[in-house]
């Protein structure tokens, strides 16, 4: 999928324990410049997930110790309700991006889209 900002994916090579609750996260996506990380949250036991960003949280499995200042628990923000949910909306908005720079259609669903995000 196109990025407006240049996020890549990024799939860690195990999922880690997640610093709060009970579960894991697995990083699938990063930005560029490696300051902001997406993960997918798996809840224990499998049945809930969720979509959570942080900035500067990283696996130590792949990339080795993190500054402790930046990896507390207070700076992961909740993105997403599942994975099919973010992903929709991550194409969705890029793709509004690009249909304005480029001057082009915008695809099927966008302008209801940004008709309910303006209200």
């Amino acid at each position: 999928m196109r990025s407006s900002t240049a996020c890549f994916l990024d799939l860690a090579g195990a999922p880690m324990p997640s610093p709060t609750g009970k579960g894991w996260l697995l990083r699938f996506s990063a930005d560029q410049q490696g300051c902001r990380y997406w993960y997918l949250y798996l809840a224990e036991g499998g049945a809930d997930h969720a979509v959570l960003s942080t900035m500067e949280f990283d696996d130590p499995q792949d990339r080795g110790p993190s500054d402790p200042e930046t990896e507390a628990p207070n700076d992961i923000r909740f993105c997403a309700e599942s994975f099919e949910a973010f992903i929709c909306r991550y194409w969705l908005e890029n793709e509004i991006f690009f249909a304005d720079v480029d001057g082009t259609p915008l695809p099927e669903g966008a302008a209801e889209y940004l008709e309910r995000y303006r209200k």
